[in-house]
């Protein structure tokens, strides 16, 4: 109320013109002026009416400027295409001038590079600057032509929908206009020679202050919506026009910029041009799109309106209809005003998605230019990181359907011949594969450097830690170890996923320098029961640096192989001279007992060479046993030795292998994990087989938990594994088991039953089984073969006809 007080002025002024605005309309209108002075003749209607009258025409004034702001839109589309872009008299003759001082440049450029290279300044390198500068000068001086081909490819979209919109006139603003009902819902009254007209015009009574300020209101809003939306797109599109006049003008200057984008402030004027010329260029037909959706909203199928039409009888088809009967400004119904309120939110929508989808594709387009520019170097970079990749793999099958299968041989053996150095070195002449190697190695780095240290400082930071270093003792190390497991936990997560093979995993522990990189990998290697093939391939790469040694090792086995296949030979065809009737028994009872004594003489032989060349020492070295798996944590990890070794303990003994159970315990003493001795490994091993229930015992044990075995050479040179008798656990529980357990046993798994049975791992046993423990694995071994025996029984052969 005070602020309207204070301008009272205004408000007499504001009356004053709608009155006279409301006289003038009826004066223009000579149907209605008679209706006019009829109806303010009538006492006591006089008001309503004279009030009714200014609403008509008030609205009818502003209905105008929808029609105006319609015409005016398609005026700025019109204009658009008859005097066009790059034809324009200031655009050609701006863009020759701004030509010629690009070219003016571009000699300058040349005339310091000249000089930077006579001084050898190296400011300006040719190699660098020299093919962007020519690609740059070609560029410019055909600019006009590349905007201009750009240009009309949007202008072909935007006249594409401009002329969808006009309809069959091809008059936008005809459409436009009568999509939102100018001529219908605010025409002026005509033929008021009563004053009912005026009363059918409010609803039907005689008009009240509420219909007649409602439809006031509302009209006056929806009217300068759409108006402001269909000028707003007039004038951005008018602003558009001549911003891409500037723009080409400006082009060949913006273009000389890309020939140093390094050099400050040259690579942000190109990038903000190219930036400003999509943005504009592209507004023009995503706008355009919107005009044409919001005109066939309007026309459509009659459109929501028509969907909401008034029947013949009156009634209106909608029940919406009944929330306002009386208000003037619904006099066509509900869905006059729904149309309009569709109509606007999409015109407005327009034009914000217009400004925003020509911004993103404006950067869309410069990141795409950008990114194309190192296309070259980048296809290049791939294909040498996939190891140049020439020849094509159905190369050698399309040979073998010609039917030249010599050729096909020959294509696979010159591949493999000459791929395999190819694969290896290729990659290192690509720069993304050096780069993104060393973006992994230095993340590795920071890892290494300041997982640990960020925890320890941490402790320290703590209330006990600081208390510990106030008394001079060392600060817990409670945060130290959690970000060293952070960084292990997610290491060993990529291990397992990228290095599935067990062989590759231990190979890559054995040449890693970084100790949270040999953690997460032995761990990796606990995880899948592994720690077997990391000892192998120790042994593989000593034999390796030992090449003498192997070649011997290789011998021994081969002879080895060889008489004993010959000893096997004499023993068949002993058997079968006996069976035959050609030997009699006590000849074939001499000639077995002959040929045990050569087969286990050549074993001590062999044996006996392999222990003075020192094979057996470094095949000893290798079995995987309690005390080397300590040993071999103590010299990796330190203090953290214990810690590890017992979580990767825990892990194989998860996993099934009991070989390594009880190698770490809790000292309670102490209150930390400890390395344990033999005689408690045999304490733990014996409590831990009596707590497990026979059927669990051989359900889960793995081969491991049972035999001992070591790597070895064969005759072929490959590492090979050889039972060579029970692991120490393996012997307590054997020792341990009962009856109970040997009823079990048909629960084991089938490799357990496998090892049991086999030849290699009983002459293994019987090489090294005490007397106590012999009988007991000789009982193993006979309810083993007992599961076995239906499954290695051949079927009986069919009966011959």
């Amino acid at each position: 109320m005070p602020t309207l007080i204070k301008n009272k002025k205004i408000i007499v002024i504001l009356l004053t013109v709608f009155l006279v605005l409301g006289f003038v309309l009826v004066a223009a209108t000579p149907s209605a002026k008679a209706g006019f002075l009829d109806a303010i003749t009538k006492p006591g209607e006089f008001v309503m009416n004279m009030l009714a009258w200014i609403a008509y025409g008030i609205l009818t004034l502003f209905s105008k400027l929808v029609t105006l702001a319609a015409f005016l839109l398609k005026a700025v589309f019109d204009i658009e295409d008859k005097v066009g872009f790059t034809k324009v008299g200031v655009v050609t003759t701006g863009w020759t001038i701004t030509r010629g001082l690009a070219n003016m440049v571009i000699a300058l450029i040349l005339l310091i590079m000249s000089f930077d290279t006579i001084l050898q300044i190296n400011k300006f390198p040719i190699k660098t600057v020299l093919p962007r500068l020519i690609a740059v000068a070609l560029l410019i001086n055909f600019s006009l032509m590349f905007c201009g081909l750009i240009i009309d490819a949007a202008q072909i979209l935007t006249r594409y929908f401009i002329d969808k919109a006009g309809g069959p006139s091809g008059d936008i603003s005809a459409q436009l206009a009568n999509g939102l009902s100018m001529a219908n819902v605010f025409k002026t009254p005509t033929g008021l020679t009563e004053a009912d007209k005026i009363q059918a015009a409010f609803g039907g009574g005689a008009p009240s202050l509420l219909s007649i300020f409602t439809s006031l209101v509302f009209g006056i809003v929806i009217i300068l919506v759409a108006a402001f939306a269909l000028a707003a797109g007039a004038i951005f599109m008018l602003i558009r026009m001549v911003k891409l006049w500037l723009l080409l003008i400006t082009a060949p200057i913006a273009w000389v910029a890309m020939i140093a984008p390094g050099v400050s402030g040259l690579g942000g004027v190109s990038t903000k041009w190219w930036n400003q010329f999509f943005e504009t260029t592209f507004f023009g037909p995503i706008y355009a799109f919107y005009i044409y959706l919001a005109v066939l909203t309007a026309t459509a199928g009659g459109g929501i309106k028509g969907k909401m039409a008034v029947t013949a009888s009156g009634t209106t088809s909608g029940v919406l209809d009944l929330i306002y009967p009386t208000n003037s400004f619904l006099a066509d119904g509900i869905g006059s005003m729904l149309q309009y309120i569709v109509i606007i939110v999409i015109l407005v929508y327009g034009i914000k998605s217009a400004q925003r989808a020509g911004l993103e594709g404006a950067n869309a387009v410069i990141k795409r230019g950008t990114s194309m520019k190192n296309f070259g170097k980048d296809a290049l970079s791939r294909w040498a990181a996939r190891g140049a990749p020439l020849a094509p793999k159905f190369v050698a099958p399309a040979l073998q359907k010609m039917g030249f299968e010599r050729a096909a041989r020959g294509w696979d053996k010159g591949m493999r011949v000459f791929g395999a150095p190819k694969r290896v070195l290729a990659p290192l002449a690509s720069p993304d594969v050096w780069r993104k190697a060393n973006i992994a190695r230095k993340t590795r780095a920071e890892q290494r450097a300041f997982s640990e240290p960020s925890g320890a400082m941490q402790d320290i930071l703590s209330i006990k830690g600081l208390k510990s270093l106030l008394t001079g003792k060392m600060p817990p190390d409670f945060y130290q170890t959690m970000e060293r497991d952070k960084v292990v936990g997610a290491r060993i997560g990529e291990i397992n996923r990228g290095m599935p093979d067990e062989n590759q995993r231990a190979s890559a522990y054995l040449s890693a320098t970084d100790p949270l990189e040999k953690e997460a990998l032995i761990r990796s290697l606990g995880s899948t029961n592994s720690i077997n093939t990391l000892f192998q391939e120790m042994f593989t790469k000593e034999m390796n640096a030992r090449p003498e040694l192997k070649a011997k090792a290789q011998e021994l086995s081969q002879r080895q192989e060889e008489q004993t296949k010959s000893l096997g030979q004499r023993k068949e065809e002993l058997e079968q001279k006996y069976q035959n009737g050609q030997v009699g028994r006590p000849g074939y009872l001499m000639a077995g007992n002959e040929i045990r004594a050569a087969q286990e003489s050549l074993e001590r032989n062999i044996q006996a060479e392999k222990e003075k060349t020192g094979i057996t020492a470094i095949e000893e070295k290798y079995k995987l046993d309690p005390e080397k798996f300590q040993n071999l944590m103590a010299k990796e990890f330190g203090n953290q030795a214990n810690r590890i070794g017992n979580d990767v303990q825990m892990a194989m003994t998860s996993n099934g292998n009991l070989s390594v159970t009880g190698t770490y315990q809790w000292d309670s003493a102490k209150n930390r994990i400890k390395a344990t001795t033999e005689d408690e490994r045999k304490g733990v091993a014996q409590g831990k087989f009596n707590e497990w229930e026979p059927q669990k015992f051989w359900t889960s044990a793995h081969p491991d938990s049972f035999f001992q075995s070591a790597p070895t050479i064969n005759h072929k040179g490959e590492i090979e594994i050889k039972v060579t008798g029970l692991t120490g656990n393996g012997k307590v529980y054997l020792e341990n088991m009962t009856g109970l357990h040997y009823g079990q046993v048909n629960r084991a798994q089938g490799r357990m039953l496998s090892k049991i049975v086999s030849k290699e791992t009983q002459q293994a046993m019987a090489r090294t089984l005490d007397a106590k423990l012999k009988p007991k694995y000789d009982e193993l071994v006979k309810e083993a073969a007992k599961v076995l025996a239906p499954q290695i029984q051949k079927p009986p052969e069919k009966e011959k006809s």
